[in-house]
């Protein structure tokens, strides 16, 4: 550590400017109310800070001495529930594509080791950006409380010098990075020494790794850019040093569309980041048995067998952690593992909902007993456990938090009770028991949750069905107003809709009710047109019309969407792998794009009059903007699409785009896993046609300020580029050039 950057971590951690005076080889701080006073000398090896006696290196002068970062490992072993029945799930790893410019994924069987590994490798001048992908429930959240407990342990053992901090993000969005981080500091760990901006040095330092849980993919394609604004303003502060954890359920990267990208590149501009992924598998026969026996259960082994034998080896009930677990506190006993196979076989799509079932009844039947009387009768029937839950899931959404507090708790089961017309005794039992319920758990400070999101969510969705099946316009709009609705909600509500008997006549009138009044594109149609897909996935019954809709990113991804008429429709970027769309037709549609695969199933969908942004045949050919060439290449895909001022166009879309913008756009593809690429790099990812770029395009390129030769890091000698302008620029570029080269090159240069 040199001297002006001992002076600068100091100043961050002083409430005020004078509080220090670092002058003629001595430092006074005060510091919680404490004054420290030190000396520092220079030697060869650095700076070394004495206090009382005592010498040490300057950076773990700070580390500990001021910092107390013993202390905030203490803190993460007292406060960091330890799962006493961790297993470590298999995985994969997407290096930095300097490391691996073909994307190879490379196996791993430890992902906890391989984690702290990879972040113990701090290579200088470049920010470590890794993420944590998996589904919900496949163990990203649990995975990061183990890796921060066993770097704890080791930092209090003196084996690494570096501390691991879970920083939970609620998938929510977070305009005030600072308050999250300080919150998680505070609140969470009770660890009142660090500053903000003293947290943001010590994490240049690599003293700390931030791991961020619950940065989900809508933040990169979605609406609101909140989150990725904050993450770029945290990688400026980082200036080009410390890593950081990101668990999602998809990496950024991975998103096919350029566009899905800019805010992010755009907004680390100057900085040299590098991304890479570490990928969580589902769970096979390995780790359900190696749980199984941590837990202490009893023929294991049967219990996987059967269930396997009734659902199959890859259901979500033997292959997801959090599903596993509650499996296996049913499946001891084997009438009610029998009863419970019995009821997800007969309704296999159904299968959260029968798993839950088995979790309530047992609470219904066992626990939730009134013994004022004789007989012992139960305080509430199955259903209205249902309902009950169903309530405290809408309470925390509308008050925008995932905990209650215990007064809450009590009065929101109190004005339940009252509403079903229970006596006061039965009221009182209610109120006292909801905080023992097997599906919620307390957290600090008194406050009392789900046991997991995919419960809360789960819920959720329970109770918008509830609301869209009473048709209650008002409520249904404020609760569709509050954020984002989670997709097991949607996918819950719409079964709830499925159950309750309404047509899709019925739902439609609800929706087009809720609609009057809204903008365009408001939160409240982008919810309600998500919905609106689920429920055609699973109510297949009857035509039906949408006028007026809003549809998120992805929203038709995966689904069935069979005899739907979409009129006057706006549709983000979406994704029709494993979709069916049947006799579908988009009238007079806003389309920014869709995205199709092998697995995508077009029959008899038209196309009237839409105005499409972009579209993709296959997953591996590259995105076409040319509406005469859009026209002609989803025509070939199945679409019939009727657009008449365009039919003398289309003839002339045959003409593929020219070779040099298809290479432009793998290169900036490369860009968007590091924001320097070498040229080794570059060449591998091109092949033969390396010599046409950087032989012809290069030259060109960086004379109008595209592309810059910045420093290189490394073994060896080669050249190391990085993007000049901005990335939304050279994207922007690349949609509007209709597939001509020196279009790009007129549209590109600054």
């Amino acid at each position: 550590m040199d001297f002006p950057t001992f002076c600068r971590v100091l100043q961050s951690f002083a409430d005020r400017p004078a509080d220090i005076d670092i002058a003629k080889g001595t430092v006074v701080l005060a510091i919680r109310n404490e004054l420290i006073e030190a000396t520092i000398s220079q030697r060869s090896d650095g700076l070394t800070v004495e206090e009382n006696g005592h010498k040490w290196p300057a950076s773990q002068w700070i580390c500990q001495r001021i910092a107390q970062l013993p202390l905030l490992a203490d803190r993460i072993l007292e406060l960091i529930e330890d799962e006493k029945h961790f297993v470590s799930p298999q995985g994969a790893v997407l290096d930095d594509i300097n490391e691996s410019p073909d994307e190879t994924l490379r196996p791993i069987d430890n992902i906890s080791h391989t984690l702290l590994s990879s972040l113990d490798h701090k290579p200088a001048g470049v920010t470590n950006v890794i993420y944590l992908t998996s589904d919900a429930g496949e163990g990203k959240t649990t995975l990061i409380n183990h890796a921060a407990r066993t770097q704890a342990a080791n930092y209090k053992q003196k084996k690494v010098d570096w501390l691991l901090l879970p920083v939970s993000l609620g998938g929510r969005t977070f305009m005030r990075f600072d308050d999250v981080i300080v919150g998680t500091l505070m609140n969470r760990l009770r660890f009142n020494v660090l500053f903000y901006d003293s947290f943001v040095e010590l994490v240049r330092l690599g003293a700390i790794v931030p791991a961020l849980d619950g940065f989900e993919e809508m933040f990169v394609e979605g609406s609101a850019g909140d989150a990725i604004s904050a993450l770029g303003n945290l990688m400026q502060a980082m200036q080009s040093s410390g890593a950081t954890v990101i668990a999602a359920r998809k990496a950024y990267f991975q998103y096919k569309n350029l566009r899905a990208q800019t805010r992010l590149l755009d907004s680390m501009s100057g900085q040299s980041v590098s991304f890479s992924r570490i990928g969580i598998d589902r769970w096979n026969q390995k780790q359900f048995l190696a749980y199984a026996l941590k837990r202490g259960i009893a023929d294991a082994s049967g219990i996987y067998q059967q269930v396997a034998g009734q659902l199959g080896a890859d259901h979500p009930l033997l292959t997801r952690a959090v599903l596993v677990e509650r499996l296996l506190d049913v499946a001891e006993e084997s009438n009610e593992r029998v009863s419970l196979l019995a009821k997800i076989k007969d309704d296999p799509s159904d299968y959260f909902r029968q798993f839950i079932g088995s979790i309530i009844h047992r609470e219904a039947t066992r626990k939730w007993i009134d013994k004022s009387g004789e007989p012992a009768q139960p305080l509430l029937s199955v259903d209205e456990h249902y309902e009950l839950l169903s309530e405290l899931a809408l309470e925390m959404w509308t008050t925008g938090a995932d905990r209650l507090p215990q007064d809450v708790l009590g009065f929101v089961a109190e004005i339940f009770s009252e509403s079903r017309k229970k006596n006061r005794v039965i009221t009182q039992q209610i109120t006292e028991r909801i905080k023992q319920h097997a599906l919620i758990v307390a957290s600090d400070g008194g406050r009392y949750g789900f046991d997991h999101e995919e419960f809360y969510h789960f819920f959720l969705g329970e109770a918008v069905g509830q609301v869209v099946q009473r048709k209650d316009v008002g409520l249904l709009r404020r609760t569709m107003s509050q954020a984002v609705l989670p997709q097991m909600s949607q996918e819950s509500a719409a079964r709830h809709i499925l159950r309750s008997g309404m047509d899709r006549h019925e739902y439609t009138k609800v929706i087009k009710d809720t609609f009057v009044g809204e903008s365009r594109i408001s939160l409240a149609k982008e919810n309600l047109c998500g919905l609106s897909v689920h429920v055609f996935d699973v109510v297949k019954e009857g035509e039906i019309t949408i006028s007026e809709g809003a549809f998120p990113a992805n929203s038709l991804n995966g689904k069935r969407c069979c005899n739907v008429v979409f009129k006057h429709c706006y549709f983000q970027k979406t994704s029709l792998a494993g979709s069916t769309l049947d006799d579908c037709v988009f009238e007079d549609c806003e389309i920014d794009g869709f995205e199709c695969d092998h697995s995508t199933t077009i029959r008899n969908v038209v196309l009237r009059d839409c105005r499409i942004g972009s579209f993709s045949p296959t997953a591996e050919s590259l995105s076409e903007y040319v509406p005469e060439r859009i026209v002609s290449t989803m025509r070939r895909r199945g679409f019939v699409v009727e657009q008449a001022e365009q039919e003398a166009k289309v003839s002339s879309a045959s003409v593929e785009p020219d070779q040099k913008v298809q290479i432009m756009e793998r290169v900036l593809r490369a860009f968007i896993r590091a924001t320097g690429v070498n040229e080794n790099t570059i060449r591998r990812r091109l092949g033969p046609q390396g010599f046409l770029f950087f032989d012809e395009m290069l030259p060109d390129l960086m004379s109008r300020g595209v592309f810059e030769e910045i420093q290189f890091r490394g073994a060896g000698t080669q050249r190391r580029f990085g993007i000049k302008t901005s990335f939304d620029r050279v994207a922007g570029a690349i949609e509007g050039c209709g597939g001509r080269y020196e279009r790009f090159l007129t549209l590109v240069t600054v």
